[in-house]
């Protein structure tokens, strides 16, 4: 299996205990279980990022050698998995690349319904599991969470995430270092 298959593989078996997992109605495992199920979703986001941008490279390295490397074309120059790319959304029903900027025509890439729902449940799964761990008071957890949101704003330059997440890392950060202080740790 390749990576982007092992974290679906993953997410499928998280999805499908959790039903489970709530049924134990312990708050730190439920918490726990959000959190590995937001990371999940989270790994796919940044698999299907890295993709795209390591197509362009290979893309604009097969151009600036005047369509080949090495002098000849071979199917490893680019490599596409078709019916792949073709399921993600990154083509229209034309065939054409959706992900391609029609104003710089450069390529960037741009998020479609997909990344959005896919974000969206990261975001959920974020709060559920961050409301588990102020239940009981799970300081470094939630900076833990805070910091996964912090990611996700980066890897889609969401500033709004990235402020609401940096200051409640920080808040979280400085109750912590008053907690330590008094030598209370949870």
């Amino acid at each position: 299996l390749n990576l982007k298959d092992q974290e679906k593989r993953i997410l499928k078996i998280l999805d499908n205990i959790m039903p489970q997992i709530l049924q134990v109605n312990n708050t730190e495992i439920i918490a726990q279980s959000y959190y590995l199920l937001s990371v999940s979703i989270y790994r796919i986001l940044v698999k299907k990022k890295l993709a795209f941008e390591t197509e362009v490279s290979q893309l604009n390295q097969f151009q600036a050698n005047g369509g080949n490397s090495n002098g000849e074309m071979n199917e490893n120059n680019i490599i596409i998995d078709a019916e792949e790319e073709i399921m993600s959304g990154n083509f229209d029903e034309t065939g054409e690349n959706v992900n391609v900027n029609p104003k710089t025509n450069e390529h960037e890439y741009q998020i479609d319904e997909y990344d959005k729902n896919l974000v969206n449940k990261v975001l959920h799964y974020l709060s559920i599991s961050i409301q588990e761990f102020r239940k009981i008071s799970s300081l470094e957890e939630m900076v833990k969470e805070f910091k996964l949101q912090l990611k996700t704003g980066y890897l889609f330059n969401n500033n709004e995430l990235i402020q609401h997440a940096n200051k409640a890392i920080t808040k979280l950060e400085e109750r912590l270092k008053e907690e330590s202080n008094y030598g209370i740790l949870i």
